[in-house]
């Protein structure tokens, strides 16, 4: 999403699959949810400035964790991460 002058352009694109870090789990996003965050993002009512990944909310399944996890592959969680709207997210485990 991206923010320009009061208007917001949703764009769908390919990226990378995120590698999880110290303390994040990899989900797969089976669930997502839309939150006055994205209200107040879209009615642009945030400073314009680089386009980011949208969605801050997910539920989904652990696929890989990174260091310090307790979690594990198959885990069914849910909690806050940026880019909730896509096929994979990472999550903090403390969320």
């Amino acid at each position: 999403m991206q923010i320009d002058g009061g208007h917001t352009t949703l764009t769908l694109k390919e990226t990378p699959q995120p590698e999880p870090g110290p303390h994040q789990a990899l989900i797969r996003v089976r669930a997502a949810s839309l939150n006055r965050g994205e209200f107040i993002t879209a009615h642009g009512l945030h400073k314009p400035g680089a386009p980011k990944a949208v969605g801050m909310e997910a539920a989904g399944e652990v696929v890989r964790c990174g260091s310090g996890v307790s979690l594990k592959p198959g885990d069914a969680v849910m909690g806050r991460c940026a880019g909730a709207f896509a096929e994979f997210a990472l999550l903090d485990e403390r969320e």
